[in-house]
C-alpha cells in the first residue's frame, strides 16, 4: 500500500507540474500575440500600409525567437532573387535589406541559430511581391 500511495503522490505532483508548464506556455502565447499586435500597429503607421501589403510578419515565437518583420523592397531585389539559384547567400541578399524588425544584427543572430527562418522570411517577401497572387491567378 505504501508504494501505491507513493505512486499516487508522484502522479499528483507530475500533474501539478504539467499544469504549471501549460499555464506558463499559455502566458507566453498571449505575450507573443500582444507583441505581434503592437508590432503590427507600429509598422502600419511607420511604413504607411497594412500587414500583407507594406510588410509581413514572420512568427517565430513558437520556437522562442519572437517576430521578424520584413518590408516590401525594391523590384531589383525580387528580380535578382528570381534569377538566382536561391541558395543561402541569395536568400540573405534578398531578405536582409528588407528586415525592419528586429535589427539586422539581431536577425542575423536568429538565422545563425535557426537557419530556416531566413527561408520563411523569403517566402513572406515573395508573397508581398505578389508571388502568391501570381500562383493563383491562373486557377
Amino acid at each position: 500500500m505504501a508504494n501505491e500511495l507513493s505512486l499516487q503522490e508522484r502522479l499528483a505532483k507530475a500533474r501539478e507540474a504539467k499544469a504549471k508548464r501549460e499555464a506558463k506556455a499559455q502566458q507566453d502565447r498571449e505575450a507573443a500575440e500582444l507583441a505581434r499586435l503592437e508590432l503590427e500597429e507600429r509598422l502600419e503607421a511607420q511604413l504607411g500600409g497594412p500587414v500583407g501589403r507594406a510588410f509581413a510578419i514572420v512568427d517565430a515565437s513558437e520556437i522562442g525567437e519572437g517576430h521578424i518583420a520584413v518590408k516590401l523592397g525594391e523590384d531589383v531585389l525580387w528580380n535578382a532573387f528570381k534569377a538566382s539559384k536561391m541558395n543561402v547567400v541569395d536568400v540573405d541578399a534578398f531578405v536582409t535589406p528588407c528586415v525592419v524588425h528586429p535589427t539586422v544584427d539581431d536577425f542575423r543572430k536568429i538565422v545563425k541559430r535557426r537557419p530556416f527562418i531566413a527561408d520563411r522570411c523569403a517566402t513572406a517577401l515573395a508573397a508581398l511581391y505578389g508571388a502568391e497572387a501570381t500562383a493563383t491567378a491562373g486557377k
